[in-house]
């Protein structure tokens, strides 16, 4: 008996050696001018989560926000000075995200986010090396929107325009070869419905995030420009239209201060 009080009184010293230990530390820790550094920074750049919505079936994404985590950050620097390479952020996921609207067609990404994508339907393939060379020339990534039938009689072809920061988005049924490329490439997915005939059954049932857009096929410069908005994207017709006047396009948008980025950029 007298052996278990010994130690019981042992484990009860440790313990409160342990939680003494742990509020010294805490207190040193908080009095660091490291540690004082990284709360304040932690309070100037603290970035919430920018909501989205969901309406009739049709989602427009939310941006995630992010907040600095201080205790791995701190523990990066231990012995450093403040370093902002070193710094470990947690982000903060908005509830309208790309995972959560996989039953609704997404129709823009967020509205605070200053970009915009650019996704070629492609017809024939015929014009669309020219297409995207512009692309390459000016350093932007064009999404190139393929059925089973094209990926299946160009799956070579598609491989060698897809290293230029290209991507593909699949439209029709037949999914598999498209599922099998991307995952080769290790790209992400992506469906989309330009018309109403468009039917997405396997897309649905992969559970692929599910976009909705309009083409456009004429005077693709002034439709685009009228129709410019932060966070969306624009499905372009591979066609004579866009070969003549997507260089156009794409100075306008910049001259607007939005940036063209790729699908994943632009929803993350």
């Amino acid at each position: 008996m007298k052996k278990y009080f010994e130690y019981l009184g042992l484990l009860t010293f440790a313990v409160c050696s342990f939680y003494y230990t742990t509020k010294v530390t805490k207190l040193m820790n908080s009095k660091d001018p490291l540690m004082v550094t990284l709360k304040e920074y932690k309070e100037e750049n603290k970035s919430v989560c920018k909501e989205g919505y969901i309406k009739d079936g049709e989602a427009v994404l939310g941006a995630s926000g992010k907040e600095l985590n201080i205790e791995e950050s701190y523990s990066n620097m231990q012995g450093d000075e403040f370093d902002k390479s070193k710094l470990v952020f947690n982000e903060l996921t908005c509830k309208i995200n790309l995972n959560s609207v996989k039953d609704n067609y997404i129709i823009k990404g967020n509205e605070s986010k200053n970009m915009v994508s650019l996704l070629i339907k492609v017809n024939s393939t015929s014009l669309l090396n020219e297409i995207l060379e512009i692309g390459k020339n000016t350093n932007i990534p064009l999404g190139i929107i393929v059925n089973d039938n094209l990926l299946s009689n160009n799956n070579d072809y598609l491989l060698k325009v897809l290293k230029n920061n290209n991507y593909l988005v699949f439209e029709g049924e037949n999914i598999n070869n498209y599922i099998s490329l991307t995952k080769e490439l290790g790209s992400s997915q992506y469906c989309i419905e330009t018309s109403k005939n468009t039917t997405l059954k396997d897309c649905k049932k992969e559970k692929i995030p599910l976009l909705r857009g309009e083409v456009y096929t004429k005077n693709i410069l002034l439709n685009v420009k009228n129709n410019l908005e932060k966070g969306s994207f624009y499905v372009l017709s591979e066609n004579n239209v866009t070969l003549k006047e997507l260089n156009a396009l794409i100075k306008v948008i910049n001259a607007k201060g939005m940036k063209i980025v790729s699908l994943d950029e632009l929803f993350n």
